[in-house]
């Protein structure tokens, strides 16, 4: 288990459809303390379907994944490259650090719905 935190928001964003939910991933065991902002649809007790857009678009409500993973009975989960939308710039990160973020947000929304669930 990592020392990753996650804030979430459970009143509706603005900026995001019904249904969909905005967490805020702090990276406390990162020396720097960023956050990735992340974006969720569907039930938290089910598996899920990680996706991550390419430059430049952001964690919003990417439709047809989410409702495939819908369909899949799978809980979808998209984050901000950092330096976007809500996640903190990282310069001179490295790709392999996508997928440490990657883990981090599951683990965070894990742990949150474990809490929660």
């Amino acid at each position: 288990m990592s020392d990753d935190t996650i804030t979430s928001s459970h009143a509706p964003s603005r900026d995001l459809p019904v249904g969909y939910e905005r967490h805020e991933v702090h990276l406390e065991g990162d020396p720097t303390g960023r956050v990735l902002d992340a974006v969720t649809f569907g039930p938290a007790d089910t598996g899920v379907l990680p996706c991550r857009s390419g430059t430049p678009s952001g964690a919003g409500a990417h439709e047809l994944l989410a409702e495939a993973a819908r369909a899949s009975g799978l809980r979808y989960v998209n984050y901000v490259r950092p330096g976007c939308g809500r996640s903190t710039p990282t310069p001179g990160r490295s790709v392999a650090e996508a997928a440490r973020g990657t883990l981090a947000v599951l683990d965070a929304l894990e742990r949150l719905s474990a809490m929660f669930g």
